[in-house]
């Protein structure tokens, strides 16, 4: 994790498919996460509002 530098590719829709596709290929029964993409694309601004008042919390605690 550290030597790929995974926190930072997460910034790049790449990272993201990356993670995902990683993610569902470990999972051990039939799922669609490769294909999730699209969802959070079409969300981003709320995933963004939700992950900027999670860090902000976090950030006080």
């Amino acid at each position: 994790m550290k030597r790929d530098d995974w926190l930072s590719n997460y910034q790049h829709e790449w990272g993201i498919k990356r993670a995902l596709n990683g993610i569902g290929r470990r999972i051990g029964y039939n799922n669609h996460l490769e294909n999730s993409f699209s969802l959070v694309s079409s969300n981003r601004k709320k995933f963004m509002e939700e992950f900027e008042t999670f860090f902000h919390d976090i950030k006080r605690a």
